[in-house]
């Protein structure tokens, strides 16, 4: 959507003009055109494409970090509702709940 709002006059700098847009098809890397024009037309694999199909490449959620914890975030169901007490007991009693923040 960038690139449909570029100028001819704002082609002239691409690598300024893209400043960061993140491309899905290069898995989200920053846009960069070495020959502007150059890519235009033209069928382009994906940098990682091989190494995705053949199992080369790792997954964020291939990668195991000791220690990590994730977090859950629990909006309310009601517009514009007004809290009046948070209990947080049966969260912080339930295996595996480090915490609960307010």
């Amino acid at each position: 959507m960038t690139a449909a709002s570029l100028t001819e006059e704002d082609r002239q700098d691409l690598p300024q003009d893209l400043k960061g847009s993140l491309c899905r098809c290069t898995e989200y890397r920053v846009i960069e055109d070495d020959r502007p024009g150059a890519a235009c037309g033209a069928n382009l694999p994906a940098p990682a494409s091989e190494g995705i199909v053949t199992g080369k490449v790792r997954y964020t959620l291939d990668t195991e970090v000791e220690g990590l914890l994730h977090l859950k975030l629990l909006r309310s169901p009601h517009a514009h509702a007004r809290i009046v007490a948070i209990r947080k007991g049966d969260a912080l009693a339930t295996p595996g709940v480090h915490a609960v923040y307010t």
